[in-house]
């Protein structure tokens, strides 16, 4: 009698050892807190160079859109034959036939048009941006960043869908930073010149990379970290992070709509919103 009970011990002990386990299994559920819809944030890119001396005079208009749109509408400064540009920034600039400086591209959609470039006039940022706004998404991301020893950075980006989306989907990343000294800014009226939101690395492929496993059910997510990022160049007080997703054709630059965007600072995590 005595030993049957004991297995009877054994038992329940068995039992609720295997609750305890399932409930933490759903506390770490990265789906279960994944919203129905998400808010649809805007990326203003703009195309730009210190050769420029148009360009001097074009980020306020954009930086108008963003102080209309906080946390809402962010930008992405990519640098053309500069200093602050590189072999990825000259790679998006081909991909979408940018040859007029300064340029701009909103979620990188098309608007009806051949071509998703956009004037760099504050009304046509600011109609433009208000527009996209109005897209329902199922899509977002959140982000965890930290810094971590020998002037080094790690970034995990989360991609969550509470509807699956179909098509060839891509996560490009940019690590940015804001407050950067003009090396030969033309037109400027002084040597104080300050860049803002200029991409110091596109961590991913420059088309972006290609997200899988995503439609094996209703609800998914997709994880991709960046170890070891060299920030030692850069000031870490004015670096951000921006993510996000987007489609891709190789044959028509038309069709690669930004589905949604998020934004987080540097040493911070931003959350499903």
């Amino acid at each position: 009698m005595k030993i049957k009970n004991l297995s009877i011990s054994i038992l329940s002990i068995l039992f609720f050892s295997m609750l305890t386990f399932n409930s933490c299994k759903k506390d770490f559920d990265i789906l279960a807190d994944l919203p129905e819809t998400f808010t649809k944030k805007v990326l203003i890119e703009e195309f730009t160079g210190e050769w420029c001396g148009a360009c001097a005079t074009a980020f306020p208009r954009i930086q108008t859109v963003l102080d209309e749109n906080p946390n809402t509408v962010f930008a992405a400064a990519l640098h053309y034959s500069d200093p602050f540009s590189s072999s990825e920034t000259h790679s998006i600039k081909s991909t979408f036939g940018i040859s007029s400086f300064p340029s701009a591209l909103v979620d990188r959609y098309a608007f009806g048009t051949s071509s998703p470039r956009v004037p760099l006039l504050t009304s046509q940022l600011r109609s433009k941006s208000e527009t996209r706004m109005e897209e329902r998404v199922t899509l977002g991301i959140k982000m965890e960043t930290e810094f971590v020893e020998d002037g080094n950075a790690s970034i995990k980006v989360f991609i969550g869908q509470s509807v699956i989306t179909e098509g060839d989907l891509r996560l490009t990343t940019y690590l940015i930073e804001d407050e950067v000294p003009e090396v030969n800014q033309s037109g400027a009226s002084g040597n104080d010149y300050r860049h803002h939101a200029v991409v110091r690395e596109v961590l991913t492929e420059a088309a972006g990379n290609k997200i899988n496993n995503m439609d094996v059910q209703d609800r998914d997510f997709f994880i991709r970290s960046f170890e070891d990022i060299d920030i030692s160049g850069y000031d870490k007080e004015h670096l951000s992070v921006i993510a996000f997703v987007h489609y891709y054709d190789a044959s028509d630059k038309s069709k690669h709509e930004i589905i949604n965007v998020q934004k987080v600072k540097l040493g911070e995590n931003k959350d499903w919103d």
